[in-house]
C-alpha cells in the first residue's frame, strides 16, 4: 500500500510539473519576448524581491567564476527577457560549485512574483526557444528564491 502511494504521488507531482511546463512553452513560442542585455533592465519587482540579480555582470561582463578570491560579482547574465507581465532570466552563478540558473518569472498585478526554475542551461533565448519546440522544458516547482 505504501508503495501505491508513493507511487501516485510522483505521477500527480510530474503530471502537474507538465502543466506548468506546457504553460511556459506556448507562451514562450506564440509570444514576443523582448530581449534585455543588462540587469538594469530587469524588472524592479524582480530586483526587489531577489536582490542578488543586482550585483549580476551583464551579458559578457567579467564576474569571478571560481569560489578564488573575494571578487564580485559572482553572477553574469546570459540573457534575460520580457512578454507582459512575464520574464525569463537566466545566468551563470560562480563560487564553490559553477552552476547556471534559468528563471520562469511571473509578476502578479500586486508585484509579488512566482518563479519556477530548470536545471538546464540555456545561454541565448534563440536556443531556449529551439529547445521548447522540440519537448518538455524541464521546470521545477515553487521554488524558493533565497538562493538566487
Amino acid at each position: 500500500m505504501k508503495k501505491i502511494i508513493i507511487i501516485l504521488l510522483c505521477i500527480l507531482t510530474r503530471a502537474y510539473g507538465q502543466q506548468d511546463t506546457l504553460a511556459w512553452r506556448s507562451e514562450l513560442l506564440s509570444s514576443g519576448f523582448k530581449l534585455f542585455a543588462k540587469h538594469t533592465d530587469i524588472d524592479p519587482a524582480i530586483l526587489s524581491q531577489i536582490p542578488n540579480l543586482k550585483k549580476m555582470a551583464n551579458v559578457k561582463g567579467k564576474f569571478n567564476a571560481t569560489d578564488v578570491g573575494n571578487r564580485d560579482p559572482t553572477r553574469r547574465l546570459f540573457f534575460a527577457a520580457s512578454s507582459g507581465n512575464k520574464w525569463i532570466i537566466s545566468y551563470e552563478h560562480g563560487g564553490i560549485g559553477y552552476h547556471t540558473h534559468c528563471l520562469f518569472i511571473t509578476i502578479d498585478t500586486d508585484k509579488t512574483i512566482t518563479i519556477k526554475d530548470t536545471w538546464r542551461e540555456f545561454t541565448s533565448l534563440s536556443g531556449l526557444k529551439e529547445y521548447a519546440a522540440k519537448q518538455a522544458i524541464p521546470i521545477n516547482k515553487d521554488t524558493g528564491y533565497s538562493e538566487y
